[in-house]
């Protein structure tokens, strides 16, 4: 027969869990930026080799060396192209092409999407409400956009891929 203060004992393990483990993602860690072509942050599994789509939830943001208040460079040769558009009023977006080898993505992996609506939790973009993040491995595409509004900002076509979720120049 389980007591009462056992009970209690396991909730307050559970719950000392939770916190522990939810502490060691700080905001800065699932904060992307995006400044220009040479200052931008997107979002890639914690650790090299994982597929996009098992990291949805535990995705961290990796910027491009000297971009403000990032935690963890992109890989060295990671990205390819970086084209930067859009307008603060409305959006800011990255499109390009990045090299899957540098962070040991695989060749097979279609990719996946993060989002501000909850993958990874908590994350957004710097200054913007809303964003969508898609990264490709397969076709070596990247793309992340960051909106004050939900409209600029699908997050329901992820499969469409980059080209469609957030056109821009050339992938």
């Amino acid at each position: 027969m389980v007591t009462s203060t056992t009970l209690f004992t396991f909730l307050i393990l559970i719950l000392t869990t939770i916190v522990f483990v939810n502490a060691d993602t700080s905001e800065a860690d699932v904060t992307a930026i995006l400044i220009s072509n040479t200052q931008f942050c997107i979002f890639l599994p914690p650790a090299p080799g994982e597929y996009i789509s098992d990291s949805e939830k535990t995705a961290l943001a990796f910027c491009t060396p000297g971009t403000p208040t990032s935690v963890r460079d992109l890989p060295d040769g990671f990205i390819i192209s970086a084209n930067f558009g859009g307008d603060s009023s409305t959006y800011v977006q990255i499109t390009g092409k990045m090299n899957p080898d540098a962070y040991q993505l695989h060749h097979d992996d279609d990719g996946g999407q993060y989002d501000s609506a909850g993958s990874p939790p908590n994350a957004s973009c710097a200054g913007y409400e809303h964003f969508v993040n898609l990264v490709e491995p397969n076709n070596g595409n990247y793309c992340i956009r960051c909106c004050h509004y939900k409209s600029d900002c699908p997050t329901n076509k992820s499969t469409e891929g980059c080209e469609k979720v957030i056109p821009g120049p050339p992938y």
